[in-house]
């Protein structure tokens, strides 16, 4: 069976929130799925642009850290938000 590849006009925009008590393991295990989607899009149509985009946005005045994975090209407003998890001490301190 043959599959024609998919072109898209626009790469999907996620913003990633990032903060000092985001858990920074699922914030990067979704920066290994939207790569994932990026490499198995290059497969298929190695020409065209990535499919997925991202940028890191932080969570509370202050900056993102410079170590942090970053995605090329990302223009405008996101298309999907994502905000991983957080420690917390206890229920009270959520508040």
């Amino acid at each position: 069976m043959k599959t024609a590849a998919i072109s898209f006009q626009r790469p999907f925009r996620v913003d990633l929130l990032w903060g000092p008590e985001m858990l920074a393991g699922a914030a990067l295990a979704v920066v290994d799925v939207l790569r994932t989607i990026n490499a198995l899009a290059a497969m298929r149509a190695p020409r065209d642009p990535q499919p997925v985009v991202w940028r890191w946005v932080p969570s509370q005045p202050g900056r993102v850290p410079g170590s942090l994975p970053r995605s090329p090209g990302f223009r405008g407003d996101a298309d999907a938000v994502v905000v991983p998890g957080w420690h917390a001490n206890s229920g009270p301190h959520l508040d």
